[in-house]
């Protein structure tokens, strides 16, 4: 396996930094967008696994996040993710991949993933999202969210809700780990980045029925900081024929995180195995 990194130019000339995992017998292609708060480098043990059943894996850091450039968890408009990993995906493109090209998407990389989807899943073989961030204001009263509105454009970088580590996973060591990361986020969500991120799931489940690709949805039913309700409403949602969706009813938030994170690294596994046999077929 080589591990390699670089950086490549994103919205408002934002330098975004990512990595990659290539064995050398590489058949398929994923690519992995991280959760909010996080970075790519927290999937390298996802990597590994993928590496050893043939896939190439591909990361990069969202702008705000990791090693990419911008002020900290923070994004002017959510599009901007969005159009980062277009860009993303354009470069893995160019350089020599191996086979179909999957996305692996987690938590708010569920919902950027998706986003990406609608308009180009004519580029990819399957889309594999982890408890997605399809509804982040769940219970959250009119009140506050109007306020949000406000705190937004006036207070951008307000750190004005909070954000649990200790709901990322069962683990005990995870979440140490997570809290001692200096490349994570642990303090207050934004105010502007709340407010982007709400806006962000706002269009999925008006478009949800006209993305065709095959789907693979992993939930933890136990997550708390994301609305495990807003995944299901929207998985209900995809036009796909080839979806499939996996309810733990124990797991929190990082299912690839968590103690089953083996079994559920071989589902996916099996998953994309599947899909790569019928584009062989298609082909």
């Amino acid at each position: 396996m080589t591990h390699a990194t670089g950086t490549f130019v994103g919205v408002e000339n934002t330098g975004i930094f990512y990595q990659s995992w290539i064995p050398a017998d590489a058949a398929a292609t994923v690519i992995v967008v991280h959760g909010y708060a996080e970075h790519s480098g927290r999937y390298a043990h996802v990597a590994k696994a993928l590496n050893a059943n043939g896939y190439a894996v591909w990361a990069l850091d969202h702008r705000g996040h990791g090693r990419s450039e911008g002020p900290r968890a923070s994004v002017k408009r959510f599009e901007h993710f969005v159009a980062d990993l277009t860009t993303f995906v354009g470069l893995v493109q160019g350089q020599t991949v191996a086979g179909p090209l999957f996305i692996l998407g987690h938590s708010m990389g569920g919902l950027i993933s998706t986003l990406y989807a609608f308009d180009h899943q004519d580029q990819l073989a399957g889309l594999v999202l982890t408890g997605p961030a399809m509804k982040v204001d769940a219970g959250v009263s009119p009140v506050l969210l109007a306020l949000s509105v406000i705190l937004s454009a006036v207070a951008p970088e307000l750190p004005v809700g909070p954000f649990d580590p200790g709901g990322v996973s069962r683990d005990p060591a995870v979440v140490a780990a997570y809290t001692s990361d200096k490349l994570n986020y642990t303090a207050g969500v934004k105010a502007r980045m709340g407010r982007q991120f709400v806006l962000g799931t706002r269009s999925v489940l008006g478009r949800a029925p006209g993305l065709k690709l095959p789907i693979l949805v992993i939930q933890g039913e136990a997550d708390r900081l994301v609305s495990p309700a807003g995944t299901y409403a929207a998985f209900a949602a995809f036009g796909s024929t080839d979806k499939t969706l996996k309810k733990y009813p124990d797991l929190f938030h990082e299912v690839l995180n968590e103690p089953e994170q083996d079994e559920i690294i071989a589902l996916i596994s099996e998953w994309l195995d599947g899909r790569m046999q019928s584009a062989a077929q298609q082909a």
